[in-house]
């Protein structure tokens, strides 16, 4: 559906959406939607070797720490003596995507402790070249997709005060070439035999993820989170500051 009506939203607590994709005018809607009504998000995208999600509980979510387990068997009174002290609520502000990717290319570089994953600049330049695209034109050869891409990522770079190339190329063409083919698969075996781990990994996160955001039991995951099988490692990206605003 190009938008969900509401009485089909009012039926879900959480809704996890990978048709559109994280920063189509749909994805947006979508967010703007669930924030209205009280619905905590999740959107998924995979671009090449690359998957995103991006997570909004919606606007406020508080949580406890997951309480630690007793180290001895006891029961009655010395276990209720011993069981740990409720552990204070922790309240955890999510921003809307549009402020979620303003972070400009120059405060994302750095060593790996402070820089920024690349994925998230390629997300910047994939929505900016969304919304000066229709989505129902012509469909474009991936090199021609590749090329307006590549020139709003150098334009951001300049206006952003980053050196040329700080938006990592290799992503934004395997970006390029998703988008100008939708639904042409994986390009080849390499990519073919990635796609299931790549899933397995994102799902058990994800999974986690909304068990968490449930329950309310542990700090959730706050804006993003990329996986990608090259380096197999996944990074989550708090943009919008510390993971919590304290306890309340």
């Amino acid at each position: 559906l190009p938008d969900v009506p509401p009485e089909v939203l009012a039926r879900y607590d959480i809704v996890l959406s990978t048709l559109h994709g994280i920063v189509s005018p749909e994805a947006e809607r979508l967010e703007a939607s669930c924030c209205d009504s009280g619905k905590q998000l999740f959107l998924s995208q995979s671009l090449g070797l690359c998957t995103s999600v991006y997570i909004n509980l919606g606007g406020k979510h508080t949580y406890a720490e997951k309480s630690q387990p007793l180290q001895t068997q006891q029961t009655g009174e010395a276990a209720a003596a011993a069981a740990p002290a409720p552990s204070p609520l922790k309240e955890m502000e999510y921003p809307r995507l549009h402020m979620a990717l303003s972070k400009p290319v120059r405060e994302c570089l750095g060593r790996r402790a402070a820089a920024v994953h690349p994925m998230y600049q390629v997300l910047r330049v994939l929505r900016a070249y969304q919304s000066s695209h229709d989505s129902h034109q012509q469909q474009q050869q991936p090199q021609d997709v590749f090329a307006s891409m590549e020139a709003l990522a150098a334009s951001m770079e300049d206006k952003e005060g980053a050196p040329r190339n700080s938006i990592d190329r290799t992503y934004l063409r395997d970006c390029a070439d998703v988008i100008a083919a939708p639904d042409a698969g994986a390009p080849d075996i390499v990519m073919q035999c990635m796609q299931g781990p790549t899933s397995a990994v994102v799902g058990g996160v994800v999974a986690n993820a909304i068990v968490k955001a449930i329950s309310k039991v542990g700090a959730p995951l706050r804006n993003f989170f990329f996986f990608s099988p090259a380096d197999g490692q996944g990074v989550v990206e708090d943009i919008s500051g510390p993971a919590a605003a304290g306890a309340k």
